[in-house]
């Protein structure tokens, strides 16, 4: 099924500082955030990641880092499922 925007998901696990960009947003990432995910590659342990962007209602950036697809689940219209 082919999606009109973009990929949403929910931060569902706490998100190590190391893997947060430096320099890039306002705060540090919580459970329950939405993001907007980005290109999906492989992290140097093998496992499946992605690039994730949270922003504000206003559209501003406030944070953005690689996340594995365990830390999150999708948002989709009736439920949520891990990514």
């Amino acid at each position: 099924m082919a999606s009109d925007g973009p990929v949403l998901a929910r931060v569902i696990r706490e998100i190590p500082g190391s893997r947060i960009n430096d320099g890039e947003g306002s705060r540090l990432p919580r459970i329950g955030d939405i993001v907007e995910l980005d290109q999906a590659f492989t992290g140097d342990d093998g496992e499946p990641m992605v690039m994730a962007y949270c922003h504000d209602a206003d559209g501003r950036l406030l944070w953005s880092a690689d996340l594995y697809e365990a830390e999150l689940a999708l948002v989709g219209d009736d439920d949520d499922r891990p990514a």
